[in-house]
């Protein structure tokens, strides 16, 4: 399993789902349980979404239910404002 982008870039309070793509793309289950290993940065919500709380860097591991020797990361960056 892997997630479809390594990097997120969020605001404090910005929400946002992640996506994992599964090889071979036959696979029946692909149900993922998330994780932050930062919890004060970003948080899994009861409804499989990362939202930002603080400004700083979180890890984020998805495990497959059907397997969880399968895991994969992604970071997740919280900013205070834009810098775009």
């Amino acid at each position: 399993i892997n997630f479809e982008q390594a990097n997120h870039y969020l605001l404090i309070n910005e929400s946002i789902k992640l996506h994992v793509k599964f090889s071979p793309l036959f696979v029946i289950n692909r149900d993922v349980v998330l994780e932050s290993d930062n919890t004060n940065v970003a948080e899994i919500t009861s409804d499989g979404m990362v939202k930002a709380k603080s400004v700083g860097i979180a890890t984020i591991t998805a495990k497959a239910m059907s397997n969880p020797s399968l895991t994969t990361t992604c970071q997740v960056v919280v900013e205070s404002q834009s810098v775009f």
